[in-house]
């Protein structure tokens, strides 16, 4: 017998959910906008922290409606060579551009960068990154 959706860990915040339509295409980021708000549900907040969060709010907003990523945010990730260590990887700079970055080991932690450029838009760094691949691609 199937479970009752009543016995599922209630995952929003907010209350009730709904099914919506939309182009495929927007929905991983809509889904990220409604958790951004979900995270603040209750605004129990007073004062320069709910200043804060509707910032956020309209920031989260604005990113949507100008398809620009957040800051950090892998939007290209394939790994190369024999080993898992060495990968190449476009992270969103949240202004629209992004880099390119060729690094071996845990990125961010401590990791050896091969090559780091960086690009106007993120969809120039993403088409740069496989044309990057198709040169760098180390035979396994």
């Amino acid at each position: 017998m199937a479970n009752s959706s009543t016995s599922y860990r209630k995952k929003w915040q907010a209350g009730d959910t709904t099914v919506i339509r939309v182009p495929r295409e927007f929905a991983p980021r809509l889904v990220k906008l409604a958790r951004l708000w979900d995270r603040s549900f209750p605004l129990h907040i007073t004062g320069e922290s709910q200043a804060l969060i509707e910032a956020e709010h309209k920031v989260a907003l604005l990113r949507h409606q100008l398809a620009v990523s957040a800051p950090g945010e892998i939007l290209f990730f394939e790994e190369i060579g024999v080993t898992a260590d060495r990968a190449v990887r476009v992270v969103a700079n949240g202004l629209g551009g992004a880099t390119l970055v060729d690094s071996e080991g845990p990125y961010g932690v401590d990791h050896l960068t091969h090559e780091e450029i960086e690009y106007p838009s993120e969809l120039a760094a993403c088409r740069a990154a496989e044309k990057y691949l198709r040169k760098k691609m180390i035979p396994s």
